[in-house]
């Protein structure tokens, strides 16, 4: 229906206050759980709402709010006047859905967030850095899960650090959703588990990332195993190269051939041609193949 409550400026504008307040009672209960929105909303969009509601239905209007700081542009306020607006569907055109999660919960929901090329590729290398961990975990994971036996030494250590990390885990997310202290103490932890993993059996380590997976899970992290996700990343970045597949085979096999004929030279102005395209070559048992330099 139309708005019903005068503009609190006296200026002919609808109060939307209370017809906010009554759609989200009518649909939601008469005491919403969360209720979010932007710093600038809190006077007087919400104390509006708050005082409206809870003057009909004497019940507290909302159990805990969450206003978010705002979103800048290359450390400039993100406006339609200024044409530097753009939506989340814009950004998914460019960006992993998952780095851009990662990025948001680096920063402090209450926080400005500084969104720009720069900042993203940080967002992007962190998360490889975690997945790079995920990796390695996987690469221990049996075939055939079995029960745990009795814990080593560093089978031990790797507990503690597990079980030190999800406290501290939790405790930063029951502090105001401070998902970005989580995600430091998620660093902390993959830096004390790495050494640990390897001196640990198959079915310890399982029990390691199962809980790990369930703790990470309350972010929407870690979604895919990380051979995909790092399939899935060098697949968009080759999508982005000036230098096509098929190019790139044509010089790895004239590099192979100046290397049988003893041309070092022209073999490493190949490796450093196609450097310079943010290709990497890596030499093997099998053969050279490639992949595309991270950012």
């Amino acid at each position: 229906g139309e708005p019903f409550w005068p503009s609190p400026w006296g200026d002919g504008r609808p109060g939307w206050h209370i017809e906010c307040s009554v759609m989200s009672q009518k649909y939601l209960g008469e005491t919403l759980d969360i209720h979010g929105g932007g710093k600038d909303l809190v006077f007087p969009h919400h104390e509006n709402e708050v005082a409206q509601a809870e003057a009909v239905t004497n019940k507290p209007f909302a159990n805990y709010w969450m206003h978010n700081g705002f979103v800048n542009i290359d450390k400039e306020k993100m406006s339609k006047s200024l044409g530097n607006f753009f939506t989340i569907r814009d950004v998914l055109k460019a960006v992993n859905p998952e780095v851009l999660r990662f990025f948001l919960l680096s920063h402090h929901y209450r926080s400005p967030v500084d969104y720009s090329d720069q900042s993203l590729k940080d967002a992007r290398a962190g998360l490889e850095k975690l997945y790079r961990f995920i990796e390695k975990l996987e690469g221990r994971l049996p075939a055939a899960p079995k029960a745990a036996t009795a814990q080593s030494d560093a089978e031990k250590a790797l507990a503690e650090a597990l079980e030190a990390f999800r406290v501290d885990f939790c405790a930063s997310m029951d502090d105001d959703f401070n998902a970005a202290g989580a995600i430091g103490h998620l660093h902390k932890f993959a830096n004390a588990a790495g050494g640990l993993i390897e001196k640990s059996s198959p079915d310890f380590v399982a029990d390691v990332y199962g809980e790990l997976k369930k703790i990470t899970g309350v972010l929407g992290l870690f979604t895919l195993p990380a051979k995909e996700y790092f399939a899935h990343q060098q697949s968009e970045a080759k999508s982005a190269l000036e230098i096509s597949p098929e190019e790139i085979d044509t010089l790895v096999a004239e590099r192979a051939e100046a290397k049988k004929a003893k041309n070092f030279a022209r073999a490493d102005e190949i490796r450093k041609l196609l450097l310079d395209k943010n290709v990497i070559l890596e030499d093997g048992p099998q053969g050279t193949s490639w992949k595309v330099k991270a950012d």
